[in-house]
């Protein structure tokens, strides 16, 4: 995630500035480090690369992330500021422009702007395409035909099975009751469930416990369609996988691409699924509201479907980020108004915005 990455580092010769007491002076390197900031941002504008299949990601990448000037070493996500999702829509214009597939594997050396310029360069053979005009399209990506792989996990996934529905259902019911007993569980506002499907169901991520809390709520028909987006580390191996596969949790793997999982994601979106997303992507650090990824919003306005805003109160305290004890602690759940399907062309950006509003709301 973001705020775990090393944004950039610099090598000083030179002693950091001290007081008298040998205490280092924060503001004066801050202020030492902007001077070189805005330096830097007098010089001469970067020049255009000569090869057309450059400027034309040049170009691309000017569109995506709105920088005044792209340079050939610009590290994608130290410099630019890719996130995952972004990179993915970067790639798939890349490939849609060029008529070239970049596989995974090689995406994972490409780290500057020169390295994703010379993978193009090394596939590219003829003229440009389009007149050398690129293509940035959600649209045509979630919906691009799925390969063996991905219909295998569809199989495995999300084909319904009626024996196991009831088996989960009962197991959900048994969680409910300890919930009860144990945490003084409370839920509110299922009645404002959707009665159509498909829709996405986005909540706030407190604990490990947090899946669980849902799905110890919703009603039978909601839960026999619902299905998660779920990290491969918590959803691999052993019992794990026997809970991912009982649970209709999508796996999202670092080295295959979240575009992968979004894919999945829309099938089931298409098949009248219940999507349970947790935009934050990952459990709170300190039990605050974190920002959120841009994939619900992505799918939510991709297919017109509705949002229905969750939050859960409590389940921090009960199980916090980076600790292995259990504690008793009262735990609610509240299912908010549901957001109506996005108009054609609304901003994901925007979509996004709401509906942490929406959630923040509702958790505090």
């Amino acid at each position: 995630p973001p705020y775990k990455r090393v944004h950039s580092f610099e090598i000083r010769i030179e002693p950091l500035p001290r007081t008298t007491t040998r205490k280092l002076q924060r503001f004066q390197v801050l202020r030492e480090l902007s001077e070189k900031k805005t330096a830097a941002a007098v010089e001469e504008p970067a020049p255009e690369p000569v090869e057309p299949a450059a400027r034309v990601i040049y170009d691309l990448i000017r569109r995506l992330k709105d920088v005044p000037a792209v340079r050939g070493s610009m590290n994608l996500e130290l410099d630019l500021g890719f996130a995952s999702l972004e990179r993915a829509e970067l790639v798939f214009s890349i490939q849609e422009t060029f008529h070239v597939r970049i596989p995974d594997a090689e995406m994972t050396t490409i780290f500057t702007v020169d390295d994703l310029v010379a993978a193009v360069l090394q596939k590219v053979s003829g003229e440009l395409p389009v007149n050398g005009q690129a293509r940035a399209s959600w649209h045509a990506l979630l919906r691009e035909p799925l390969g063996e792989e991905e219909e295998r996990i569809l199989k495995e996934r999300l084909v319904p099975s009626p024996a196991a529905e009831v088996f989960y259902f009962v197991l959900s019911r048994i969680a409910r009751f300890f919930f009860w007993a144990f945490l003084r569980f409370r839920v509110r506002g299922l009645e404002r469930l959707p009665k159509e499907y498909p829709y996405l169901i986005c909540v706030n991520h407190l604990s490990f416990i947090d899946a669980f809390l849902v799905i110890s709520t919703v009603p039978f028909r909601v839960l026999r369609r619902m299905c998660f987006l779920g990290d491969t580390d918590h959803f691999a191996g052993g019992f794990k996988t026997l809970v991912g596969r009982m649970g209709k949790v999508i796996l999202v793997h670092p080295d295959r691409g979240p575009q992968v999982a979004l894919r999945l994601a829309a099938e089931g979106l298409q098949r009248g699924l219940v999507l349970c997303v947790f935009p934050e992507g990952e459990r709170s650090i300190d039990g605050k509201l974190k920002e959120f990824r841009p994939g619900p919003s992505i799918l939510a306005a991709e297919f017109g479907v509705p949002i229905v805003p969750a939050a859960i109160r409590g389940a921090y305290e009960v199980w916090p980020r980076g600790s292995s004890r259990i504690h008793l602690h009262p735990v609610s759940l509240e299912y908010g108004n549901p957001m109506p399907p996005p108009a054609p062309g609304t901003p994901y950006e925007a979509v996004t915005r709401r509906l942490h509003e929406e959630i923040r709301s509702l958790a505090e």
